[in-house]
């Protein structure tokens, strides 16, 4: 489903299935809902390979941090080759920004 993530639609999100929402300002940026969490994630393809990476937790980071965070890493991602386990040759790893690949 496409939306626009924002603060209130996250206090009010019933969802309980791990639901994905994707955002409606950000092409990438996404939100999966669950009983426990709200789970900020990218979703992107780099050199034909999908890339996914989670962000962080809903209420310890702001949809508006989130986003800028995701903006930062989709950047990387379109300038740089797909992180690689860390060899020289893949250049920098997202992970270095503090964000767990999955």
């Amino acid at each position: 489903m496409i939306i626009t993530l924002t603060e209130s639609l996250l206090e009010r999100l019933t969802a309980t299935d791990g639901r994905i929402f994707r955002d409606r300002l950000l092409c990438g940026f996404a939100v999966r809902a669950n009983k426990r969490y709200r789970t900020f994630l990218i979703a992107t393809s780099v050199k034909e390979r999908q890339v996914r990476m989670m962000l962080g937790y809903w209420p310890l980071m702001s949809v508006e941090e989130a986003r800028s965070r995701a903006m930062e890493v989709l950047r990387e991602c379109c300038r740089k080759p797909i992180c690689r386990g860390g060899s020289p040759q893949s250049g920098p790893c997202p992970r270095n920004l503090g964000i767990t690949c999955f």
